[in-house]
């Protein structure tokens, strides 16, 4: 072979935004933890794994190959006897045995939390360890299950995809505030109104959003709070200036009154002395 052949690479699963989500700045100067941090908002990857008929368990596998490897030092989130990305690469049976859960269940959860849908384990290429079998004729190269390729059974027509089938853009689930329960909420709103939620939809609604990036979270916040199914920005603003002095919203009723009272007793009139 020669010398200046590119080295060998192997697929490699990750948990994603390890250092974001299950560290701290304190923990990650720790070299042993007993204790590791975990997201406790239950968005869409969380619904959606217990929606499932054994999602109890794939949960209770996904928190235990968590602890696993927070206990190692360093850790950067690979499924590898080491956590970082020049180890040896562990198979279902390794976690099985590392965390006592079922083989099977471990398969599932590698499968489900590695889907498109879930996304809570990437697909990364890492350059081979050493004494890694090259033997392409070995049936089971992989240790983990394939992913699932796509985020629906079966493909729909765009006209009938819904929201929640729509792939959110990174500029907006990257914003600060932004969460799956409130593009839920959204979603529920409009049910609620029984307004259709279409892929054109959320098309015509990211399309405005974008326009105005740093207030599109409280945009949509406010949507949900105002039961609104459509949007423009002149609702939004018009809805900040009816404000209190404090900083709270002033009620339907409340807003008439303040402008009924604002006709009637002028503030620059003034009272002539007799």
């Amino acid at each position: 072979m020669s010398d200046n052949a590119a080295p060998e690479t192997i697929q490699v699963l990750r948990v994603k935004g390890w250092n974001e989500h299950f560290e701290s700045a304190k923990s990650r100067t720790y070299k042993h933890k007993s204790q590791t941090y975990m997201p406790n908002k239950h968005g869409l990857g969380y619904r959606r794994i217990m929606a499932k008929k054994n999602g109890p368990s794939i949960f209770g596998a996904w928190v235990s190959m968590i602890q696993v490897l927070s206990r190692y030092h360093p850790r950067d989130g690979y499924l590898t006897d080491t956590t970082v990305s020049d180890g040896r690469p562990l198979t279902q049976l390794d976690i099985s045995l590392m965390t006592h859960v079922p083989e099977r269940v471990v398969e599932e959860m590698l499968t489900v939390c590695s889907s498109q849908v879930v996304a809570w384990l990437e697909i990364v290429e890492v350059q081979a360890p050493q004494g890694h079998n090259k033997d392409t004729t070995v049936t089971c190269q992989s240790p983990y299950p394939s992913p699932s390729p796509s985020p629906l059974p079966s493909p729909l027509p765009e006209s009938k995809r819904g929201a929640s089938a729509f792939t959110l853009p990174d500029w907006l689930t990257s914003l600060n505030g932004f969460s799956g329960e409130l593009w839920e909420a959204w979603m529920d709103t409009r049910k609620r109104k029984r307004a259709a939620i279409k892929g054109h939809a959320v098309e015509l609604l990211l399309r405005k959003l974008k326009s105005r990036q740093g207030d599109a979270v409280s945009a949509i916040e406010t949507v949900v709070e105002c039961g609104w199914t459509g949007f423009e920005w002149s609702w939004y603003d018009e809805r900040k200036r009816k404000v209190t002095p404090d900083g709270s919203r002033q009620s339907a009723a409340d807003q008439r009154r303040a402008e009924k009272a604002s006709r009637e007793y002028p503030e620059d009139i003034h009272v002539k002395s007799l």
